[in-house]
């Protein structure tokens, strides 16, 4: 049984597109075409197949005219490797997570944006991740969740506007207005140098020496049940066209890696495999070039406070001065091993505020230092150390251990302490019950609260229990004063008063 067809209602994407409705039977005719033709992917039932709505709306890539700008044959100085995947190269992945555009046709933006930040990254050696705003690219330039956009008027914009991060526009599945981002967006902008066709025998070339491409593919019925392995088409009509970024191919089984933005509810994960000239895929992909850049300035020493204690966050501002009005990114080194990226991009010169708490047992001294990187991955030197002084004091003594002084072996008897942190850090406890065994550390506790722990000694004797404490950053107590307990040799306990075991 085959799908039904009715017209949409009006012309979108710059094609007459057909709105198809659901039918039951639609995955066991796609199974059924799978095997026929012995396609090697499987279907199944996705979020877009299931989606009541017009799912062409997932879709929004418009037809272009075609042009002679394809760029250079690109001839490597070796073999190309029988597979390459941004996702995985030398064990790091170039890529930024997948998106969803949702129902409206803004497919155009994120696959321009899902291979413009795999290049930044890769051109800032993996030092951030960017997340660019597909709103802000797409609603502030001519595109609309109706009528889709353009791959190059994406990449024109992008050239001569450039588009802020997506903290300053964040998208939403609607026709946005674009005064609904941050008023300074322009002071935060990533720009292209260049960008241009690439030429079909030499799409591995580009990808592997510039980074993910872009590309516009036509779109069948089946694929939006598409669940994993190599997908080309078997059944069902044309659905319109969509714009995607291709990152790796696979020359063992003739396949290429695309990123889509359907979510990671779709697909293999929200990625998906296609096979070598099915859909025009290996038509009109397009690259893109960041260009030359000026490196920041050394940043302004940065400025806080000089005495701390551990575990409490301290902030830090700094700011500096990129001679290309570039937005800027701060890498900071706490001096404790770790090395942070400001989240979001500061427009140039803006003071950044930078947060960090530290963990010290004792008393230390950290030199805090930060770098600017501009929005193209460009590095400004380390800026001078800022001295901060963190101390962490240990927990007061615990209080002798509360409970029994005379008991019966193997059975078990619960104790009890306490003590303070002048820090009032959380304290975790270690009892020592004096027979080659301990408690090991339990808790956290908050500073000041009881501990209740209990013990079974398995033989007579004299026992003498002992208990410290250790705040949540390693700092120890001393051992309390012992208590002395009992388990003496034929002794009933059933004549003694429980009253009478306790002090």
């Amino acid at each position: 049984m085959t799908a039904t067809l009715t017209p949409f209602s009006n012309t979108i994407f710059g094609l007459q597109i057909n709105k198809v409705t659901t039918d039951e039977n639609i995955l066991s005719e796609i199974q059924k075409a799978l095997i026929n033709n012995n396609a090697k992917w499987i279907a199944a039932e996705t979020q877009i197949s299931s989606f009541e709505k017009d799912v062409q709306f997932y879709l929004g890539a418009n037809p272009e005219v075609p042009t002679d700008d394809e760029g250079e044959i690109i001839t490597l100085n070796y073999d190309l490797p029988d597979k390459f995947d941004w996702r995985d190269v030398n064990g790091i992945d170039w890529t930024t997570p997948i998106r969803n555009q949702k129902n409206c046709g803004s497919c155009v933006a994120f696959g321009v944006l899902g291979a413009l930040e795999s290049v930044l990254q890769i051109k800032s050696n993996n030092t951030y991740k960017p997340d660019l705003s597909e709103a802000n690219l797409f609603f502030c330039g001519d595109g609309s969740c109706n009528n889709g956009w353009i791959p190059t008027a994406a990449l024109d914009r992008l050239k001569e506007i450039g588009v802020p991060d997506e903290n300053c526009f964040q998208y939403q599945p609607y026709d946005m207005k674009c005064n609904e981002g941050c008023s300074n967006w322009k002071n935060k902008i990533v720009k292209i140098e260049k960008f241009g066709g690439v030429p079909t025998q030499s799409i591995k070339e580009y990808l592997i020496t510039k980074g993910p491409l872009i590309t516009s593919f036509v779109v069948f019925e089946d694929f939006f049940y598409y669940s994993s392995g190599i997908y080309e088409h078997v059944w069902g009509p044309y659905a319109g066209l969509h714009c995607v970024s291709i990152v790796g191919y696979n020359d063992i089984e003739d396949y290429w890696i695309c990123k889509n933005s359907w979510g990671t509810g779709w697909g293999e994960d929200g990625w998906f495999k296609i096979k070598y000239r099915k859909c025009e895929i290996d038509l009109g992909v397009k690259y893109i070039e960041l260009g030359g850049s000026n490196p920041p300035n050394t940043p302004n020493i940065p400025n806080g406070i000089g005495t701390g204690i551990a575990g409490e966050h301290y902030s830090f501002t700094t700011s500096a001065n990129d001679p290309d009005n570039n937005g800027l990114y701060y890498l900071v080194d706490w001096d404790d091993g770790e090395h942070i990226m400001s989240e979001g991009v500061y427009p140039n010169m803006a003071p950044a505020t930078l947060t960090h708490s530290w963990s010290v047992l004792n008393q230390e001294e950290f030199n805090v230092r930060v770098k600017a990187i501009d929005v193209y991955g460009f590095e400004s030197d380390w800026s001078h150390s800022f001295t901060i002084k963190i101390t962490n004091n240990k927990p007061d003594k615990p209080l002798k251990v509360q409970g029994i002084l005379r008991g019966v072996p193997e059975k078990e008897y619960e104790f009890t302490s306490l003590t303070n942190d002048p820090d009032g850090h959380q304290i975790y406890y270690l009892f020592d019950w004096g027979d080659g065994s301990d408690s090991g550390w339990i808790g956290p506790f908050i500073s000041g609260d009881t501990v209740n722990t209990s013990h079974a000694w398995i033989s007579n004797g004299q026992f003498k229990i002992k208990v410290k404490a250790k705040d949540i950053h390693g700092a120890e107590s001393e051992w309390s004063d012992p208590t002395n307990i009992a388990m003496p040799k034929n002794i009933l306990m059933n004549k003694f008063k429980i009253s009478q075991l306790f002090f």
